[in-house]
Order: C-alpha cells, then structure tokens, then sequence
C-alpha cells in the first residue's frame, strides 16, 4: 500500500470512529504512520499492529524486537505485541484503550491535536522522551487536520 493509500485508509477509520471514541482523527493517523512507519514495520505486516500496542490482540501475538528508552538509556528488548484480524481492529484497540484507561482521559474529547499529542505522552503510551512532538511534527507536515 503506497503512503497516500496507507493515511487515507487510516483517517478514514477514524473518522468513522470518532463520534464513539471522541479521539481525534489526526492524532490516531500520525500515530499510525510513526509507529508502523506508514504500514511497512513488520509488526504492521505480520499483525495488523499499527500501533506497537503490546499484548493479546483478537488475532494472538507476536514477539518482535522493540526500541525502548528507560530512565534516558536506550534499549532494545523482545516484547509481545498485539496481533489483529484487520487494520480497522488496531484503530478500534487503540481508541477503547485511550477510552478505557483514567491515564489517557486527557486524549479523549480533546479538540487541540497538540495537547492530545501531550496527553498520550503525559499517559505513558511511549517511552521516547519526543514522542508527543514527533507526532505533532507528523501531523503539521501531511496536514493531517483537513
């Protein structure tokens, strides 16, 4: 899938989504290109994992080498990640977990993309200390407010 393919079919399902999950469209397609580095990562292809959620997802797991940052040392680990049956059920994963954990309540309903950027790296979703201006960066630059 060629990236303008891989962000619309992104922001697509989330707008779809955002009258249920009230997480901005902008925000989850930036997060799906950064994560899954517009769809190509492995954990994209070999799981439907957009983004880098770990866990049992509704398709099982898979293990893959991660990059981490901790205590401001990076590292690379073996983590088990989320493996889904569809891109859509990545989207869907990804807002139910920003709508059910009290840590993201900031992301939800936020109408500023910047401060829903700040909000998810304020709720730990990332350890890369410049996760929320990557993001932002990422929204700014493919105009992803439109």
């Amino acid at each position: 899938m060629c990236r303008m393919s891989f962000m619309e079919t992104v922001a697509s399902e989330a707008q779809k989504l955002y009258g249920v999950s009230r997480v901005l469209p902008s925000v989850i397609t930036a997060q799906a290109i950064h994560e899954s580095a517009w769809g190509k990562s492995g954990l994209a292809t070999r799981a439907n994992n957009l983004f880098g959620i770990k866990g049992t997802g509704n398709a099982g797991s898979v293990s893959m080498k991660t990059w981490e940052v901790y205590n401001g040392v990076d590292k690379t680990i073996n983590a088990g990640f989320r493996a889904y049956k569809s891109i859509r059920d990545s989207i869907i994963d990804l807002v139910n977990l920003y709508n059910r954990l009290d840590r993201y309540k900031k992301v939800v309903g936020e109408t500023n993309y910047v401060q829903a950027c700040a909000a998810i790296q304020k709720g730990g979703y990332a350890t890369d200390p410049n996760y929320a201006k990557k993001l932002i960066a990422t929204i700014e630059a493919h105009g992803l407010t439109k």
